[in-house]
């Protein structure tokens, strides 16, 4: 290898064979180790410096793994034959100081580039799915889902909806009467819709309990139903207009007589199709129900047997409550004894022994139609209530008649509305175009209260009630209160009313009171009250059959106009005292035909304008106007 081997050496003039004249050689028997060589990873000392595999040519480069991933570090490096502690061969390493970062790694929802591919969080191991939230309302569509480590634009983490295109419809949401699973529970309609779950609506009865609802989707329903003492809220959730309970005949249609509650709710239905001596429509006993929403209507009461009473509507021993209903259209038609005597109360509505609430309740087009060739005797044939309280707000009575009347004595009492010993607080009322014909008596055809009745109006307009005597008992009629009636003991009081174009006439006999007539002892109040235009042979606005027997009477700031030559009888004129006056009111319109269509609202040039109680105001501050729209509660 041109290296000699200092040990063995030989003196001569001229260099021997296999020899030479360096001695540094350390390992003469090895050609491939002396000074010249290359140092290579062989545990030789190969270029002979005293050192073993010294920067061997061979020697590798190692890494860091300073956190024993078995993956380093390409910025610190050693270069050794043998692995140095603590270094691996591979410089791949992103972050030698996190063991779970590595080519190959796992990648996770961290924002770390797990596995060294210079992408962070890509298809990372612990990705999530996010549901798609097409309508915003917070819960996910299960079947469409994309997996990713934070929220894709309009994706949720829950996948609970069962309806991703209507916001209302999600396990959070509140269930309603609409054939819609609303809460995602799996029932629509609390699994009590009708037609859906339950073919009848009593089908549905049976099965609820109290507190539960009874969706029922718009449709007719031939049947007639039974609360059976369950309180449960039974709905027409598309609305009277197109739900129908139809008692094809049978009735009562809707039947509460079992200690039902205020919880037990009958809404959004047209009632109609029953026939019977009581409730024709709805017969409610001994129980105190809600009626919402209500259309009663086409009821009839054909009996042979028996009296007619509320052929809309009949209530006993009720406090029920009445909110929202037309009824419309019921008919009495029931004679007994040969087809001679035809009796009915309160056609449209009749309440005994009963404590109401009522709101924005109309009684119209409602007839006593019998066909009794002697006697027919009409009570209330809009409404008739003995011994009963009721609290009225809101509603018209108009159109209620005894449109046959061709019985040789018919009679009756309030066309509109009938008191018996009855508690009567209306308000924001107008009863008007009703009408008693024919007979030999007649007595209110607006209202009449009887026997110890309270009768309060407060903002109420009757308008254009007849009441008719024909040819008598004997050829003599008795007819009283084309608007207004109080028989004997009963107590009228009507604030800011308008009492105009009623008429009492008599074609045998003499009529009283077209505006209001009073009987016997009974006790009247008009305050801020307008009687104008009303019609009757004596009494024009204001008369008393005995005069001798005259009740109480406290009339104040109101105006007597166009009564006819005989305006009081019984009663001394009150024009010009106490505030009263006699003026035309100068109402907005009263061409129309029908009294509910007028417009009884003042011009402002009218001398009923600030005219009444100085120590009451109308709704703008200003003294109080006299008529239905003046006062506190003017504003209607």
């Amino acid at each position: 290898d041109g290296y000699g081997d200092a040990g063995s050496t030989t003196t001569a003039c001229d260099q021997p064979t296999g020899t030479v004249s360096d001695d540094t050689d350390c390992d003469d028997a090895d050609a491939s180790v002396n000074p010249g060589a290359t140092e290579v990873c062989n545990e030789v000392d190969d270029d002979c410096d005293g050192d073993v595999d010294e920067e061997a040519a061979d020697a590798s480069t190692w890494y860091a793994d300073a956190d024993g991933d078995g993956y380093g570090d390409a910025g610190s490096t050693t270069t050794a034959c043998d692995q140095p502690t603590g270094t691996v061969s591979d410089d791949t390493d992103c972050d030698d100081a996190d063991a779970s970062v590595y080519p190959g790694a796992d990648e996770f929802c961290d924002e770390v580039d797990n596995d060294c591919d210079g992408d962070v969080d890509e298809e990372a191991v612990d990705m999530s799915p996010w549901y798609a939230d097409a309508d915003g309302d917070g819960y996910g569509d299960g079947y469409d889902y994309v997996y990713a480590c934070d929220a894709p634009s309009g994706r949720v983490r829950n996948f609970r909806d069962c309806d991703d295109t209507d916001a209302a419809v999600n396990p959070a949401a509140t269930e309603v009467c609409d054939g819609i699973d609303n809460d995602c529970d799996g029932d629509a309609d609390w699994g009590l819709g009708v037609p859906d779950s339950y073919a009848a609506i009593q089908d549905a009865i049976d099965a609820a309990s109290d507190g539960d609802t009874i969706c029922v989707a718009s449709g007719t329903y031939v049947e007639t139903i039974d609360f059976d003492g369950k309180d449960v809220f039974v709905y027409g959730w598309e609305g009277a207009e197109t739900t129908t309970i139809d008692g094809d005949g049978s009735g009562p249609v809707v039947l509460f007589a079992s200690r039902e509650t205020a919880d037990a709710k009958l809404a959004g239905f047209t009632i109609t199709g029953g026939d019977a001596e009581e409730g024709a429509g709805i017969y409610v006993n001994n129980a105190d129900p809600t009626l919402q929403d209500l259309v009663v209507s086409g009821n009839t009461c054909t009996t042979t047997s028996d009296y007619c009473y509320g052929t809309g509507i009949y209530l006993e021993d009720s406090q029920a409550s009445l909110d929202g209903l037309s009824i419309a259209g019921n008919t009495a038609e029931g004679t007994l004894y040969a087809g001679r005597y035809g009796y009915a109360y309160g056609v449209g509505l009749y309440a005994t022994g009963s404590d109401l609430a009522m709101q924005d309740v109309d009684l119209t087009d409602n007839e006593h139609a019998s066909s009794a060739s002697y006697y027919l005797t009409s009570y209330g044939i809009g409404a008739a209530f003995v011994n009963t309280d009721v609290a009225w707000s809101g509603g018209t009575i108009s159109g209620n008649t005894n449109g046959s009347a061709s019985a040789t004595y018919a009679s009756g009492a309030g066309a509109g509305i009938y008191l018996s010993n009855a508690n009567f607080d209306g308000s924001h009322l107008v009863v008007a175009d009703n009408a008693m014909t024919g007979g030999y008596s007649g007595y209110g055809g607006g209202v009449a209260a009887y026997g110890g009745s309270d009768l309060a109006l407060t903002n109420v307009i009757v308008a254009n009630n007849e009441v008719e005597g024909g040819s008598g008992w004997y050829g003599y009629a008795y007819v009283m209160g084309g608007g207004v009636f109080l028989g004997q003991y009963a107590n009228g009081a009507l604030e800011n009313c308008d009492i105009v174009g009623n008429a009492a006439t008599a074609s045998s006999g003499t009529s009283y009171g077209g505006g209001v007539a009073t009987y016997y002892y009974a006790d009247l109040t008009l305050l801020n009250t307008n009687l104008v235009a009303n019609e009757a042979d004596k009494g024009g606005a204001l008369g008393t059959y005995y005069s001798s027997y005259l009740g109480s009477t406290d009339i104040t700031y109101s105006n007597f106009y166009d009564n006819g030559t005989d305006e009081f009888e019984g009663y001394s004129d009150p024009v010009g005292s106490d505030g009263n006056i006699s003026d035309d009111p100068l109402y907005a319109d009263t061409s129309a035909t029908d009294g509910v269509d007028w417009d009884l609202s003042l011009d402002p040039s009218s001398p009923c304008v600030d005219a009444g109680d100085p120590s009451m105001t109308d709704v703008d501050g200003s003294v109080a106007d006299i008529g239905a729209y003046g006062g506190a509660g003017g504003g209607w």
